[in-house]
């Protein structure tokens, strides 16, 4: 049984995977970011010299059981942490998503019921056809991962002092700068999505201070292709191209004109 957060299920579903190889159990997330990510999609596994989930499988548990209550018991870190996926979702797959986050926010934070279950059950809709066009991650899956490429860059050179939402936040905000660069994605987009991820409580400035070691993640982050960097980017909300390919000083650059302004 995976009981807790989105580290509880990784590690206890690649366990399940490879003891004897493979035997059953169920999943029951205890954080937001475990109930509409983590716990769904398959993906187990664990970090290996500063490289994001570098050992893992695909797995999936019998039965994932969700009890939105267990949120009472978060800090508000916590909670806000997991938000990071939720916005992801509305940003690459459901304009109306991220339309409701913006007008209920106040709600969601505050834990009504209500608005909680909601963002939950679109969140799962969202990531489980995503999932079953490409369950073995082989393209279109790879827009689950808008945000994470930088974000894991962040979140390996922060020493894992920054939470994992927190630097998917910023990642996204980077990713977007990208996406403008890349794809000719609107401003007013940026600004949306920016102003809804401040409103919600995440840093939207950060100063990556190892720069090298950033730059290491992204090098052997998974999603890399004949050496070169590649990344989902956002043409429009709802509109998300994969695999492209992501210079490494426009990454440094989208970083400062992103979340590096003051």
């Amino acid at each position: 049984m995976a009981f807790g957060g989105g580290i509880v299920g990784d590690l206890t579903g690649f366990v399940a995977a490879t003891y004897m190889r493979g035997m059953k159990y169920i999943s029951i997330p205890t954080t937001v970011i475990s109930m509409v990510d983590s716990s769904v999609g398959g993906k187990v596994g664990y970090n290996f010299q500063s490289i994001k989930n570098a050992i893992g499988t695909f797995y999936v548990p019998d039965l994932v059981f969700i009890d939105i209550d267990f949120l009472n018991t978060l800090p508000e870190e916590e909670f806000i942490n997991g938000m990071a996926e939720v916005v992801k979702y509305g940003v690459i797959k459901e304009k109306s998503l991220l339309t409701y986050l913006k007008e209920n926010f106040k709600n969601v934070m505050c834990l009504e019921e209500e608005k909680l279950l909601y963002i939950i059950k679109e969140s799962l809709k969202i990531k489980n056809e995503v999932v079953s066009k490409d369950f073995n991650d082989s393209n279109y899956r790879n827009i689950l991962n808008f945000g994470h490429t930088i974000g894991h860059g962040i979140e390996i050179a922060s020493d894992h002092k920054l939470p994992h939402g927190y630097a998917v936040a910023l990642g996204m905000l980077a990713e977007l700068r990208l996406s403008q660069y890349k794809l000719g994605l609107d401003e007013e987009v940026y600004n949306d999505v920016y102003n809804l991820l401040r409103n919600i409580g995440f840093p939207t400035q950060y100063k990556v201070d190892n720069i090298n070691l950033f730059m290491y993640a992204i090098k052997h982050d998974k999603k890399i292709e004949n050496n070169e960097i590649t990344m989902p980017l956002i043409e429009k909300i709802g509109l998300t191209v994969t695999k492209v390919v992501v210079e490494e000083n426009l990454i440094i650059n989208a970083i400062e004109e992103s979340i590096g302004r003051r």
